[in-house]
């Protein structure tokens, strides 16, 4: 929905200025929580 504005946010900032980490997963949510199970999730 936002991706345009998303993107003109992150081309807006130097890459060594960027500081980015994530992981996304999808699939069947049982699949999805067997992958995820013990992972430490931070806010």
């Amino acid at each position: 929905m936002h991706d345009d504005a998303n993107r003109a946010a992150v081309a807006a900032v130097p890459a060594e200025a960027l500081d980015l980490v994530g992981i996304a997963l999808r699939g069947p949510r049982n699949v999805v929580d067997r992958i995820a199970k013990g992972a430490v999730f931070h806010a």
